[in-house]
């Protein structure tokens, strides 16, 4: 018997009914994956999720682009269709490759920013659809695994900000690739007898071919949640081999089925993601060093019991299902602190890890739940916003090149997949125990009422831990019709100069030149790119410009008539033909005073003035 099919040692009867098919569970998840998004509709076009987070617009850029490169037959992992001449590296930035492949009809058909709102519903029901798989193939009911399937792929972890980003809410193979590791070492480990050895060399090496597959497509999905999976499947290849040591296994046929496992992931990753990999590290514009702040905060302890909300924060009101907007921690602190709150399903899945400790399968989970948790918390130990001299696991992380960009709150998301299993076991034991009273005979009505007050606590747990909506709802700038008539106007391959300047807190020409068919380039834009040796940058742009120009195009008290006499010798050295300028914004009505003296009346089409230049 492997593990992955070992019963509770407790060996309780099951309940003679049956729960609902997986087709309604389905049915339930898409329900959930459209309320969540709610009031978007389902293609979405004329308006955006906004908060703190500026990167929804980055986003539908990038989905904008990876339509016009397959179109153009031109895909590259290098585009300079910002931040012209010297372009972006893709595969440093989130731009999620491989979604924006998928949805490519869709973007063709409705835009970039209908793509980006139905690719957030998917993920949230495709990776709720994982979880409950999983929790499936380990064994669990119909109605636990159904319940593991929410906590994943509604949970905490994936509210607000998580759920403005698409390359973290469409996260189906983190389960799976997990599961591959777990299936792919205990096969051999979990059996009694060592003369099953060319028998379990085929799931191992087969396990091992699938994950290298799967690590591939997550790698073109988000780098970030590859590595935090990797991380985490480390220590359960860890929880494996202690496995079989406490079981006096040999631990040589465990090393052989490990270098099997790794043989087939290397035999499929390997191939796969050279390429990229290699582009990413040494190609054009690649970025050496770390591409995120190596101090950032993880969750604090207060925070995975009582919901927070930073004061004059976006993120309120997401918590306790809308009930309570959480406690304020004052101005100025992570505004993800509520991405690890769990509530009572915390308290519950202690529960379980204590009651169920026999089930190996709640052994493994609790354990391999403990070390995303403690991970989750950050270099430094934090009780309720405020960093304490405590160093934790995680600062070791910082001193690897790889691991050093990945944030601490990454790994919540894991830690609600182990919280989910753990419900699944304890809904398991509910059922079990009140069906095994009913069949005996003795207290009928008592087993099936405490069986029912188990399942309804658990409900209401859940019902408490979901995030309510939280997203501030803002019309996209400029309509995917006037985006699309601008486009017209402008030839394409022009060189344009956009004025609000596009940057990491102004991306309506992005989101313009995303809706308009992506047929010219712009200067700036929100991006992560080198900036000086083993350095990234993300919020200032490689804007080259007479200081006087620099501070006009960044709304910096300016002499105009300075900026006006070096304007047109900047534009000509830049190439620029084509001058873009959003009159409703502060420094574009500026600019649009300096553009009118030197070219003349502009051109306004779709709310914006075009000047030639």
């Amino acid at each position: 018997m492997t593990l992955s099919r070992m019963s509770d040692p407790d060996d309780r009867p099951r309940p003679s009914w049956r729960w609902p098919a997986p087709t309604i569970v389905v049915s339930v998840y898409a329900a959930a994956a459209w309320a969540v998004l709610l009031p978007f509709g389902l293609l979405e076009s004329s308006r955006l999720p906004v908060s703190a987070s500026q990167d929804v617009g980055q986003q539908v850029w990038w989905l904008a682009l990876a339509l016009h490169e397959l179109t153009h037959g031109s895909w590259s992992f290098f585009t300079a269709a910002i931040d012209h001449p010297s372009g972006v590296n893709v595969l440093d930035n989130a731009s999620m490759p491989l979604l924006g492949l998928l949805m490519t009809p869709v973007t063709a058909a409705f835009g970039p920013v209908a793509a980006y709102m139905l690719l957030l519903r998917i993920g949230h029901m495709l990776s709720a659809c994982s979880a409950f798989w999983v929790a499936r193939r380990l064994g669990f009911g119909r109605l636990g695994a159904g319940a593991a399937g929410l906590v994943y792929g509604f949970g905490p972890a994936m509210g607000p900000p998580t759920a403005q980003h698409a390359f973290l809410v469409f996260a189906p193979l983190p389960p799976l690739m997990l599961y591959l590791i777990y299936t792919g070492l205990s096969g051999l480990s979990a059996h009694e007898e060592p003369s099953g050895t060319p028998r379990a060399a085929r799931p191992a090496l087969r396990a091992g071919l699938l994950l290298g597959v799967l690590a591939a497509l997550q790698y073109l999905i988000s780098s970030e949640v590859l590595v935090s999976t990797l991380l985490m499947g480390g220590c359960v290849i860890v929880l494996v081999a202690l496995w079989s040591w406490a079981r006096r296994r040999l631990l040589v046929f465990s090393m052989a089925n490990l270098g099997r496992f790794v043989a087939g992931a290397a035999v499929s990753a390997v191939p796969l993601l050279a390429y990229p990999v290699g582009y990413m590290l040494l190609g054009h514009a690649h970025v050496s060093g770390p591409v995120q702040a190596t101090d950032q905060p993880g969750v604090s302890l207060l925070s995975i019991l009582l919901p927070t909300r930073t004061t004059g924060d976006l993120y309120g009101g997401q918590v306790l299902a809308g009930l309570w907007h959480g406690w304020s921690v004052g101005v100025g602190l992570w505004p993800t602190l509520n991405i690890g709150y769990l509530g009572l399903l915390a308290l519950i899945a202690v529960l379980v890890a204590v009651v169920c400790r026999r089930d190996p399968r709640v052994r493994l989970v609790s354990l391999f739940g403990a070390a995303a948790f403690v991970l989750e918390l950050g270099p430094r130990l934090s009780l309720s916003g405020g960093e304490l001299a405590l160093r934790l696991p995680f600062v070791l992380l910082y001193r690897v090149p790889i691991l050093q960009d990945l944030e601490p709150t990454r790994l919540a998301l894991l830690v609600d997949l182990a919280v989910g299993f753990l419900l699944a076991a304890g809904v398991d034991r509910c059922l079990s125990a009140g069906c095994s009273r009913t069949q005996t005979g003795r207290r009928r009505t008592g087993g099936s009422l405490t069986m029912t007050a188990r399942l309804a606590g658990i409900a209401a747990a859940l019902a408490l831990a979901a995030p309510a909506s939280g997203l501030t709802v803002q019309p996209v700038p400029v309509s995917r019709s006037a985006s699309r008539a601008i486009g017209r106007r402008i030839p394409t391959g022009a060189i344009v100069l956009a004025v609000p300047y596009p940057s990491f807190n102004h991306e309506p020409a992005m989101l313009l030149q995303a809706q308009a068919g992506m047929n010219f380039d712009l200067l700036g834009g929100y991006a992560i790119r080198p900036l000086g040796r083993s350095r990234a940058a993300s919020k200032e742009p490689l804007l080259q410009a007479p200081p006087a120009i620099a501070n006009l195009l960044k709304w910096h008290p300016v002499q105009t008539r300075a900026a006006a006499a070096e304007l047109p010798g900047w534009l000509m050295s830049e190439g620029v033909t084509r001058l873009l300028v959003l009159p409703t914004s502060p420094e574009g009505r500026t600019m649009a005073t300096v553009a009118e003296d030197l070219f003349g009346r502009p051109q306004p089409v779709g709310g914006w003035l075009l000047w030639r230049v």
